[in-house]
């Protein structure tokens, strides 16, 4: 486990308004949850899904399409506690299910998770059988 990409951090919620839209509706969600940390001395901030009792982040970083699946990678990090603090470990990063089965679809990270620095921990890409 590479230390370095283990963060503790606090999360909040962001104060500007986040629009999702779902078929031909469109709804306004005043509070977002977003986790912000330093990574290689730049400020990061992401957005996560809230997963019940874990947060989901679906993020690409400037690895992606070289050392990393082009398209995104997935990272679940335990729900803040009372104090909003939570511990987001890239070494746990790892490759969807698309990476593995041109059949399957996943989805792709917001702007806020498409990261300009390079997250060198976690899954790697897969290659194919045999290629490990």
């Amino acid at each position: 486990m590479r230390l370095s990409f283990r963060y503790h951090t606090n999360s909040r919620h962001a104060d500007r308004g986040h629009q999702a839209t779902a078929g031909c509706s469109v709804a306004r969600r005043p509070r977002v949850l977003t986790v912000t940390l330093t990574v290689a001395g730049r400020e990061v901030r992401m957005l996560p899904v809230n997963s019940g009792d874990q947060l989901w982040f679906i993020l690409r970083d400037a690895t992606s399409g070289d050392e990393t699946y082009p398209a995104a990678r997935f990272l679940y990090a335990d729900a803040p506690d009372a104090d909003g603090w939570t511990t987001v470990d890239f070494n746990k990063a790892y490759n969807p299910p698309c990476a593995f089965n041109p059949h399957t679809t996943c989805p792709l990270p917001p702007p806020d998770n498409r990261l300009e620095v390079r997250v060198e921990a976690g899954e790697k890409s897969y290659l194919g059988p045999g290629t490990h």
